[in-house]
């Protein structure tokens, strides 16, 4: 962001051939990461639509359409000037975030539901996982049915009772804590379970 003001990403105007999700990499302490930002639920991992001055981030081309953005003074403002991840999420129901936390670092991920969206990766409504370039940071994240691995995977809502296969890299040995977080977000009569393909083991995370 060349601006003396922040930008924001709801409001850049974007080409046909552009996706929704915004992306950033940031280097800090104690988790260098990747940390996104998509409309349909917000952010993740501290990631914000607010982009601040001479703050670097990416964007994914489509193969096809218009590949441009275009920032005009209407996209500026002046929320997310002194904080490079201003957290800003509306709540948006059957939203499940993940967590997994360990030697010190954490990593999440999201798995949602939405009828527009489809099985496979949806520009308007997915993020692609992006991993980090420490080798010894966990990754967490879920796996579309074409094997497409994605930080924020959105489904339509007729899959809610199907299996969504989650990946997990640990980078290094050590112990460590898996979390759901937003269950609240889901009605009361869905259940999500963890099946856990190494031990063989089910965990009712809805309790």
């Amino acid at each position: 962001n060349p601006f003396p003001s922040s930008l924001d990403w709801d409001l850049v105007t974007k080409g046909n051939g552009m996706d929704n999700a915004l992306y950033y990499y940031d280097n800090g302490s104690p988790t260098p990461g990747y940390k996104y930002y998509i409309y349909l639920t917000g952010g993740l991992s501290g990631g914000t639509k607010n982009i601040p001055p001479m703050q670097g981030f990416m964007v994914h081309a489509k193969t096809s359409g218009t590949q441009t953005l275009t920032f005009t003074n209407s996209a500026r403002i002046h929320d997310g000037q002194n904080a490079f991840f201003k957290k800003s999420e509306p709540l948006i129901a059957n939203i499940l975030n993940m967590k997994v936390e360990g030697n010190g670092v954490a990593d999440y991920a999201r798995v949602c539901f939405y009828e527009p969206a489809t099985d496979n990766f949806d520009s308007d409504f997915d993020a692609y996982k992006l991993f980090s370039y420490s080798e010894t940071i966990p990754q967490l994240y879920s796996i579309t049915s074409d094997n497409t691995p994605l930080a924020i995977n959105t489904l339509p809502i007729t899959k809610m009772n199907n299996i969504v296969p989650v990946g997990f890299k640990a980078g290094s040995a050590g112990n460590f804590i898996f979390t759901a977080e937003n269950l609240q977000s889901f009605d009361a009569s869905v259940l999500i379970n963890l099946n856990d393909l190494k031990t063989g083991t089910t965990q009712n995370l809805s309790n």
